[in-house]
């Protein structure tokens, strides 16, 4: 072992959240949990230090099996046959190969199902602490809120993408599903394999079958018949350490020449292209072999793109219960753009399964049930049993404009809220989540002081810095807000949500001029946000310069089709201008993304006939 720096080439000072004693790398928060035992962060707000705690400096059994003091007591005391454990992480899943059968079956589950993987899953997945301590025992989802296959995390077919770890990518698989726990394949206090290379897969897939080249098409005993090469991809992080996708899937070249996720073949094969490997594997599997179901990454790309008709792919996604739950509950996080009734019943079964991941998810999405639906599906999900869930369906009701059917939320449920919020206060976004918490209970000045604080943390964080001005602007401060965000603007990187904000602000101020300068620099630094583009396309048009406006329109629509403000603006200028053909497509794209509209469809109807 040896210390080497992440960032050779840079240079981090401190104050710079990359520096080691900034929000992204100091100890407290982003290591002491999973490299030390029984860690008690505690960190001072005003002070802004810590004072952390542990039981051991490293990694000791009661890391992971909890507090050993009953397991003493039987050691010494021989006392029955119970060892004392908080939970059993010891008994392994029972499996057998029947003669003939090519792959293991399940004999006997292990002793309490996905105990074992939620003791790993602390550690070995990437979650965000919500609660402490950590109960031995409950589900991770109690303490910990697991990450799902977002954007910029996972590629859209599930493959991982950033510093994920592993559990995201196993509780997506086959294996995870059939029962295979982690000390199936992993030796847990040695920290190795339990057998090298393919003899460990051949425990449970018979050789004969897959070790074989007539299963992998290449030599035996080179790297392209090694069952990790194809399955289990790894990819390096922190520089030094290769790490292996835990999702056990099929190759689908298919799917990266349509997608561009990552191909396993051409990783290899780097003078071809993805296209060729699928022709490949195409006559691989022979003209006889059944046709590929739908994957889920074509729904999750479309969702992730805006596109216009991923509504109907993501529900269908959301609602297949043979899909992974962490699947399910990343499509209907998607599902913003395709509000309406399917969508409401998607979210309102959601809310009502068995997986935790899958009632967070509604949680996160209340404001688009059906509104007789949103109280009780709210309050039902206020009494969950896992507390990410129940934190997630108090941070849905604060962080709208308050539905009259949540305005009972009880005080409980706000202060558990606020407690799992101070546990993270040296986090920047703990304080603008505080602020959302006063403003929701009318407490104004509160609400302030936390979003100052937020920016005495880090003066960069945009929600921080808008939320600040926005609010000083609703108590009739709009100069002190205006000031809150040019001197955001002195600072890198450069941001286009302080940009829009000082556009709004400017024009609330009757500075039409300096305003669109502002709004025109938030589209250019943020081409993604379709917001920034509709509202300078408004401005614009209000000034006159139709033509402008309809250009920075349309260069929105482009980048997010299922923005449904930009297409009623787009539908508003055709319609001004006589582009009936053009309306007509506009209004047709409105009605798949709003199917309950009756004023669309009569809109819609309106322009059908020859366009000009």
């Amino acid at each position: 072992q040896r210390w080497y720096h992440l960032q050779p080439d840079e240079t981090a000072a401190p104050g710079d959240p990359l520096h080691w004693t900034g929000g992204l790398y100091n100890w407290d928060h982003m290591c002491a949990e999973c490299h030390s035992t029984d860690v008690r962060k505690v960190f001072d707000p005003v002070a802004r230090t810590f004072a952390t705690t542990w039981s051991e400096i490293d990694v000791s059994c009661e890391a992971c099996h909890g507090p050993g003091s009953r397991h003493v007591h039987w050691a010494t005391q021989h006392d029955g046959p119970d060892p004392g454990f908080a939970v059993d992480l010891a008994r392994r899943s029972t499996w057998t190969l029947d003669p003939g059968a090519p792959t293991a079956r399940l004999v006997e589950p292990a002793s309490v199902p996905h105990a074992q993987i939620d003791a790993c899953g602390r550690c070995h997945a990437r979650r965000s602490q919500e609660w402490s301590p950590p109960e031995h025992g409950r589900p991770l989802a109690d303490t910990h809120r697991v990450a799902l296959l977002d954007a910029g995390l996972y590629h859209a077919d599930g493959q991982i993408l950033d510093e994920v770890y592993v559990y995201g990518s196993f509780v997506q698989s086959r294996m995870f599903h059939a029962g295979v726990t982690c000390t199936d394949c992993h030796e847990p206090h040695a920290a190795t394999l339990r057998v090298e290379g393919n003899a460990l897969c051949t425990t449970c897939h018979r050789a004969d079958v897959f070790d074989d080249p007539s299963h992998h098409h290449h030599e035996p005993g080179g790297a392209g018949g090694a069952c990790v090469s194809c399955h289990m991809p790894a990819t390096t992080y922190m520089g030094v350490d290769p790490r292996r996708d835990h999702g056990f899937r099929v190759p689908r070249p298919d799917l990266a020449a349509a997608l561009g996720t990552p191909d396993v073949c051409t990783s290899c094969h780097a003078d071809r292209d993805a296209s060729w490997a699928a022709s490949t594997v195409e006559i691989w599997r022979g003209v006889t072999a059944p046709a590929r179901p739908p994957h889920f990454a074509v729904a999750l790309d479309a969702g992730r793109h805006r596109a216009i008709g991923a509504g109907p792919m993501l529900r269908r996604v959301a609602d297949d219960a043979a899909l992974p739950a962490i699947v399910r509950a990343t499509a209907i996080t998607l599902l913003r753009d395709a509000p309406g009734a399917e969508t409401s019943a998607t979210i309102d079964r959601a809310s009502a399964s068995s997986d935790a991941l899958l009632r967070r998810a509604a949680a996160g999405m209340l404001d688009l049930l059906a509104p007789p639906r949103r109280g009780p599906v709210g309050r039902a999900l206020l009494a969950d049993d896992v507390r990410t869930v129940r934190l997630e369906t108090v941070a849905a009701m604060i962080g709208r404009d308050v539905d009259p059917a949540w305005a009972d939320v009880q005080p409980g449920a706000l202060e558990a809220y606020r407690a799992s919020q101070m546990l993270n206060a040296d986090r920047v976004e703990a304080w603008v989540n505080l602020a959302r918490l006063e403003l929701h209970l009318g407490r104004a000045g509160e609400a302030e002081a936390a979003l100052r604080r937020a920016i005495s943390i880090d003066p960069t964080f945009d929600p921080a810095v808008v939320n600040l001005a926005d609010l000083l602007a609703r108590t009739a401060r709009e100069p002190e807000g205006e000031a809150v965000l040019r001197a955001r603007l002195t600072r890198s990187p450069p941001s286009a949500a302080t940009h829009h904000a000082l556009g709004l602000s400017l024009i609330r101020q009757r500075r039409i001029d300096d305003a669109m300068a502002h709004l025109e620099a938030a589209t250019a630094i943020g081409p993604d946000d379709a917001r920034f583009a509709y509202v300078y396309a408004i401005a614009l048009a209000d000034r006159g310069d139709l033509v402008g406006s309809r250009a920075v329109l349309e260069r929105a629509h482009a980048r997010a089709p299922a923005d449904v403000d930009v297409l009623v603006a787009l539908l508003s200028d055709a319609m001004r201008s006589g582009r009936t053909g053009e309306a007509r497509a506009y209004a047709e794209s409105l009605c798949v993304l709003r199917p309950d509209d009756s004023d669309l469809r009569e809109v819609r109807d309106g322009l059908r006939g020859p366009g000009r």
